[in-house]
């Protein structure tokens, strides 16, 4: 991790996680654009998600609670394409695969992470982050 990134975490004055995300992201050059994209573990906030939202118009989110997708969808002031996997199970179909699948901050929430990340790579076309 370079000095940057380093700073805006650990730093005097470190920046919000999702904004030092977001800024990685920037760094790693990652073509969003006519992706389709699975944000999972979205959550009620919405920060990833608004920022997904200007990079892709093909964007799915993923919580396993209902009340967080709900939350996310009055945060960010719209619906979107969502599931409620229990992603300690979840399998994508053939049929529903993603180009790209985002995923932040949910590994220490699954009994599985392994996988999950073997699940997710099946379903996914490109790269998983």
């Amino acid at each position: 991790m370079s000095d940057k990134y380093k700073e805006a975490f650990f730093g005097k004055n470190p920046k919000s996680i999702n904004e030092s995300r977001i800024e990685y992201f920037k760094y790693l050059n990652l073509d969003f654009k006519n992706k389709k994209v699975l944000e999972t573990g979205a959550g009620g906030v919405g920060d990833l998600t608004q920022y997904f939202l200007t990079q892709t118009d093909k964007l799915t989110i993923n919580d396993g609670r209902q009340e967080n997708i709900d939350k996310l969808f009055t945060t960010i002031g719209k619906e979107l394409p969502y599931n409620t996997w229990d992603l300690n199970e979840a399998v994508i179909r053939e049929d529903d695969k993603f180009d790209v699948i985002m995923s932040f901050g949910i590994l220490y929430h699954l009994h599985r992470p392994d996988i999950f990340i073997e699940n997710m790579a099946k379903g996914c076309s490109e790269y998983m982050v």
